[in-house]
């Protein structure tokens, strides 16, 4: 992940409330997040395409490289565009995860 944007640095120790460190008993919603959360930790640095529903009949995508994880978001860099995007765990209902560190081809 040298290609990354050096003023954005992800090896900065977590915060406390990162989803490692939730204090008191989560919600069953905070639960399945954190689960997904964890997952996905081990995806960081792949090409990723996510699809988050929006209202309730709005599915969008949002591809890149998975930067970040934290407790209720992630952080896609997306190379072409230069530029990183924070996303909702919350919102988020398919993730595909390409075996790929860069911009892979896709045939869709």
């Amino acid at each position: 992940m040298d290609s990354l944007n050096p003023r954005m640095n992800f090896t900065q120790p977590r915060p406390q409330n990162d989803f490692y460190e939730l204090s008191g008993t989560p919600s069953a919603q905070q639960s399945q997040v954190l689960m997904l959360g964890e997952q996905l930790q081990s995806s960081i640095g792949y090409y990723v395409s996510c699809e988050f529903l929006i209202g309730t009949q709005i599915l969008e995508t949002r591809d890149g490289i998975l930067a970040k994880v934290g407790t209720n978001f992630l952080t896609l860099y997306q190379p072409n565009l230069e530029r990183y995007i924070v996303c909702d765990l919350y919102a988020l209902k398919f993730i595909t995860i390409y075996n790929s560190t860069t911009v892979p081809s896709l045939n869709r």
